[in-house]
């Protein structure tokens, strides 16, 4: 359809130069270095979905015609410089030669001002941004597969990191990315073989200091490893197929142990169980299912259960997350935005979707009375808050300073280690056995830690 070269083509032109970087045609004489830049369109679904199948391939079409013209455009190159469409949005780009690390940067400057410029298809003018990963000859491998691999996780780096721009591989990056793939091996393992458990961190009256509910935290106790952050191993479920699995065990686990509590102990009959809900399980299509039948097994009314959704994640898909969201709301399930700041923080949806709390994010209140600015954005998101209804609960207070600063701007809730830090159920149970009104002390946290 492009014209261009194919995956197996690719790799014969890129052997060709492989080889000639190990042999050398002047024996005795340092060759070159050269390039392999991969390119992966930012969201170039969304044009496809937004205009058509028809419309995408002219867009990859009027693509390729530019980086080819660009490359006829740099003198500078030999004819193994080569372009090469692997599927999809995906291209590749054998740059030879390159006299420094440098030059690779500026060829990639020129590579993001190419694709950059609007394109006109049909009347219609598309803008589209590029991603690129950048492999070098002397860390690319010893084969064209090595090459490819290396510049791939150069471009997932450049992704993470914002898209529209792009990334040169390092050793480390392959490090990380073994690192990564060892600990989604791993987490593979981890649910079967029983090695998650849940924490439970008080939700705490600001005005009472009387445990309202708690927050359900995932934690992996790593046979080898020891304790794994969940800074770790969440984002990782999250890209994989994991999340699903995982997610719905943590809500069946932390509905399951509410109820427990709640037969045990009278007073905890009002209690309130905030359960994170991930963007995968929200878009499953039997996501209404699955929460009804945990629900069910666990006999657990769903008056008691809070989700906790990052903005993130229902602006992804704005009408249909409204309308999950409403199907929620309708089987008594309370709805928390959780790190309210962070994300794209538009007032509009604070009155369009149905929420009930609104959580401050621990970053917002680490900074109070050191910042001017973020005391007056935390006001700003209490007063706003409240004017729609909403509870507000800071996360992460850990001072007294901080405690009384938010009871004074009528911060319904908070949680942090002021009160007490996330715990395990053992722990959470003999604590609840003397009730649920927590001294205003750290004291209390060598006590049941």
């Amino acid at each position: 359809m492009t014209g261009l070269l194919n995956r197996p083509a690719f790799h014969e032109r890129l052997q060709a130069v492989i080889d000639i970087q190990n042999t050398g045609d002047n024996p005795g004489k340092s060759q070159p270095i050269f390039g392999v830049f991969f390119l992966d369109l930012d969201d170039f679904k969304l044009a496809n979905d937004s205009f058509g199948h028809v419309v995408g391939d002219q867009l990859l079409i009027a693509m390729s015609r530019r980086l080819q013209n660009l490359l006829r455009s740099e003198s500078s190159l030999s004819n193994h410089s080569a372009i090469a469409r692997f599927g999809g949005d995906e291209f590749v780009m054998l740059i030879h030669p390159l006299d420094t690390v440098f030059d690779a940067g500026k060829m990639a400057d020129k590579v993001l001002a190419c694709l950059k410029k609007p394109f006109t298809l049909g009347g219609i003018e598309l803008f589209v941004n590029t991603s690129i990963g950048i492999v070098l000859s002397p860390l690319g491998g010893s084969c064209p597969e090595d090459f490819i691999r290396n510049s791939d996780i150069a471009l997932y780096r450049a992704k993470n990191k914002g898209k529209a721009g792009y990334e040169v591989f390092d050793i480390q990056m392959h490090r990380s990315t073994v690192a990564r793939l060892k600990i989604e091996t791993d987490l593979h393992r981890a649910l079967k073989n029983q090695e998650l458990e849940l924490y439970y961190q008080p939700i705490v009256n600001t005005f009472t200091c009387e445990i309202s509910g708690f927050e359900a935290l995932l934690r992996w106790h790593h046979p080898e490893r020891g304790f794994i952050s969940p800074t770790q191993f969440i984002p990782i479920a999250e890209e994989s197929s994991l999340m699903l699995d995982i997610g719905w065990w943590v809500l069946g686990q932390a509905c399951g142990q509410a109820r427990l509590w709640q037969q045990t102990f009278d007073h905890c009959q009002s209690l309130v169980m905030n359960v994170n809900l991930s963007s995968k399980q929200l878009f499953q299509v039997d996501y209404l299912a699955q929460i009804e039948t945990i629900l069910a097994n666990t006999a657990f009314n769903p008056n008691g259960l809070a989700l906790e959704i990052t903005e993130s994640t229902f602006i992804k898909a704005f009408e249909s997350t409204d309308e999950k969201l409403q199907h929620l709301r309708k089987l008594g399930i309370a709805l928390s935005i959780d790190d309210f700041g962070t994300g794209y923080s538009s007032l509009s949806y604070l009155s369009r979707f149905p929420f009930n709390t609104l959580k401050i994010d621990r970053s917002f209140i680490q900074s109070l009375g050191n910042n001017a600015d973020q005391s007056a954005i935390v006001e700003a998101i209490i007063l706003l808050g409240h004017k729609l209804g909403l509870e507000i609960v800071a996360e992460g207070v850990e001072t007294l300073a901080q405690y009384h600063w938010l009871q004074q701007q009528g911060c319904d809730k908070i949680q942090g280690y002021l009160f007490l830090p996330a715990m395990n159920a053992k722990t959470i149970t003999t604590l609840l056995q003397t009730g649920r009104q927590l001294p205003l002390t750290n004291d209390i946290f060598g006590h049941f830690a």
